[in-house]
């Protein structure tokens, strides 16, 4: 029985050195669409390079529900694309992105390199989900002028912003995505 239980606590001793080393383990990561989609791929591929026997898992859902996952405590820690303000989360600033305005190639402001706010009162927007990181800051930033985004008309809310380029694309409306979304598009 002795025999047996030193062997365990080297098996014990062993993992924690292979945990320490990053050697084995598996983290879980949570993400909203932004950082989930467009960034955390490529960082996650790097890691598993330089880790392999690391197993990690991304979750991909709206702010809201990273904050949540974060709390319950189903996953090591999350990314979002606006802070949580929530008892019991702290948010640590990461990236600095940027909202941009995005029209089909057709659209008059095109070619433009800069469109005044007061232009967006006319124009048909579509707009990610309520509770989205993007949603939430576009509603500050446009509150800052005292421009409420419930009075500029929108055709529609979409739950990602793959959705809402897409919608762009097929010449239903202009939006203001993550510029990290629309990067591919912008270096063109």
């Amino acid at each position: 029985e002795a025999k047996q239980m030193i062997r365990h606590y080297n098996r014990i001793k062993a993992g924690l050195e292979d945990l320490k080393g990053l050697k084995t383990g598996h983290l879980v990561i949570g993400a909203s669409t932004i950082p989930g989609e467009y960034i955390l791929p490529i960082l996650i591929g790097g890691f598993k390079k330089k880790y392999p026997g690391i197993i990690i898992t991304l979750k991909v859902a709206g702010s809201g529900q990273v904050g949540r996952w974060v709390r319950e405590r189903e996953i090591d820690f999350g990314i979002t694309g606006a802070p949580i303000d929530w008892e019991g989360t702290e948010c640590v600033s990461w990236l600095k992105d940027q909202l941009v305005l995005i029209v089909p190639p057709a659209h008059p402001w095109a070619e433009l390199n800069e469109v005044n706010l007061d232009n967006l009162k006319n124009e048909t927007m579509i707009l990610r989900e309520r509770g989205s990181g993007t949603r939430r800051t576009l509603e500050q930033k446009l509150a800052e002028h005292n421009i409420s985004l419930e009075k500029l008309p929108h055709s529609m809310e979409l739950g990602s912003t793959r959705a809402v380029i897409t919608a762009v694309e097929a010449n239903l409306g202009a939006s203001i995505v993550s510029k990290y979304a629309v990067s591919e598009a912008i270096s063109l």
